[in-house]
């Protein structure tokens, strides 16, 4: 149950964090906005890390660097993807193989999962489909081949969902130090790809964007020190799922606060995510 709850508040804070960073992006250039996140997202990490403390090791060092790669990697080829084909086909994609990834890596390495719990994870991974949907984004051609772009969908939905994989092998006592490093590792990559990009990233640089940066890296800072915990009590397959829930509160945000329209398929979504942790939490 504590895992659970753990999970659920982890993709609470991806969602909402997500919802800033939308925000965001609309403001300014995508790897902009991640790369001025990822800046707060490191700044939390180091406050929580002096708060929180934690032991240093290889073990956290390592799993942290591979969490931060997969993060920042899946970030980029999801945004490449993007531009190259159509909103409706790759973020759904995308969601549906981060949620994938750490359940089926949780089931081939010794979770037990209940006949209950099996119905749950199917629920959920409908969910994930169902609020990451939205019909209406969707662009008017695509500049590359479909195989194209679905191979990039692949491999930014299994970048993500890796990232959540490493957290999972962080030895225990590490606290905050995996969060700290995979925050800088990312950091490090992103701004590359800032020095790479910058005519065109700094040209749609936005002072407003930076709030919007701000709370997002806040949030997925505080969300990876609730995946960790929640991994110590539970098991990778039940905290990959319910953690990749996340687009239920960008989707409600999106309603309540921009009054975006939800679709039939997102409402949808909302209830059977709503059951799957309902039935994950009790099975």
């Amino acid at each position: 149950m504590l895992a659970s709850l753990l999970s659920l508040l982890a993709a609470t804070a991806y969602g909402v964090g997500d919802f800033f960073g939308t925000l965001g992006t609309r403001r300014s250039h995508p790897i902009l906005v991640s790369f001025i996140g990822h800046f707060f997202y490191a700044t939390t990490a180091l406050v929580g890390l002096w708060i929180f403390e934690g032991a240093w090791s290889n073990g956290a060092v390592t799993f942290g660097v591979l969490t931060g790669a997969s993060e920042a990697l899946g970030f980029l080829v999801f945004y490449y993807a993007l531009g190259l084909g159509q909103v409706a086909l790759v973020a759904p994609l995308v969601s549906v193989i981060y949620a994938v990834v750490p359940v089926f890596w949780g089931i081939s390495f010794g979770n037990k999962i209940s006949p209950i719990g099996w119905g749950g994870i199917a629920v959920g991974l409908l969910a994930v489909l169902l609020l990451s949907f939205d019909s209406s984004e969707v662009e008017s051609q695509n500049r590359r081949p479909l195989i194209f772009v679905l191979i990039l969908s692949l491999i930014g939905g299994i970048m993500w969902g890796f990232s959540t994989v490493a957290l999972s092998y962080v030895p225990q006592g590490s606290g905050m130090v995996p969060v700290f490093v995979a925050a800088l590792t990312a950091f490090a990559l992103l701004s590359v790809t800032v020095l790479i990009r910058r005519k065109a990233v700094i040209r749609q640089f936005s002072k407003t964007a930076i709030t919007y940066s701000f709370w997002s890296g806040f949030l997925f800072g505080v969300a990876n020190l609730l995946i960790i915990s929640a991994l110590r009590v539970g098991t990778l397959a039940l905290v990959g799922l319910l953690t990749a829930l996340y687009p239920l509160a960008t989707v409600l945000l999106a309603r309540f606060v921009l009054k975006e329209r939800i679709s039939r398929l997102q409402w949808a979504g909302i209830g059977l995510a709503i059951c799957s942790a309902a039935i994950l939490g009790t099975s």
